[in-house]
């Protein structure tokens, strides 16, 4: 995902994507009419997770500004264990 961060992404083209997918999910759920009972509950299903999709691709290629907590003295513990052929198993 690091391509993502250096390519600068439009915030009204994001905000304008998010906008235009809640106002189609809206008419698909209070306009469209509703002829076949299981088709419809398929359509909206899939639009509730196309909506999904896209407040997720928004946190994902949204830049927010933060800065990293960094302690320069800390060292994590590691423990290493190095296994030979034919050594006997503890």
């Amino acid at each position: 995902m690091e391509f993502l961060k250096s390519m600068h992404v439009s915030k009204f083209l994001l905000t304008l994507n998010v906008v235009l997918s809640v106002v189609y999910f809206y008419f698909v759920v209070a306009v469209f009419p509703i002829g076949n009972w299981p088709l419809f509950t398929l359509l909206v299903l899939s639009e509730v997770f196309h909506v999904w999709q896209v407040f997720g691709f928004i946190h994902t290629v949204w830049y927010r500004r933060r800065e990293k907590l960094f302690e320069p003295g800390f060292q994590p513990p590691v423990a290493v264990f190095i296994t030979v052929c034919g050594e006997p198993k503890i």
